[in-house]
């Protein structure tokens, strides 16, 4: 299947692993860009860990709630650093505007760092 179906999607259900394989479902904001989904969280944060220990991820189209509302689909998580990572947050900042500017000035604030991740499905 391909990314292409979240392009006009907001949120998407991001579904990572615990070490037990126990599923954890975090709704998150993406970008789709060339067939490849790109999503972004604290360093620190549990999904991060996660997806940095086991890639294997399923994603689904979700409100800003996290209600499912389309299929989900398998795909492998890996992080982005560098001219693209800055690249696709400039993306995030294009799609979600005042939203993020506020979130991003909260993270300044806090001295929190943000990460990026793409996910190829």
């Amino acid at each position: 299947m391909s990314a292409a179906k979240f392009s006009s999607e907001k949120t998407i259900s991001l579904e990572t692993y615990k070490k037990n394989g126990n599923p954890v479902k975090s709704p998150v904001w993406v970008i789709e860009e060339n067939g490849t989904l790109y999503v972004r969280s604290g360093p620190e944060s549990w999904k991060v860990k996660r997806m940095r220990k086991n890639p294997s991820v399923r994603v689904a189209p979700c409100t800003m709630s996290g209600k499912v509302k389309g299929d989900w689909v398998k795909g492998e998580a890996h992080s982005v650093d560098g001219e693209e990572a800055r690249r696709i947050l400039e993306l995030f900042n294009k799609k979600y505007g005042f939203m993020i500017k506020l979130l991003n000035f909260y993270n300044k604030l806090r001295g929190r760092k943000v990460i990026v991740f793409s996910i190829k499905v």
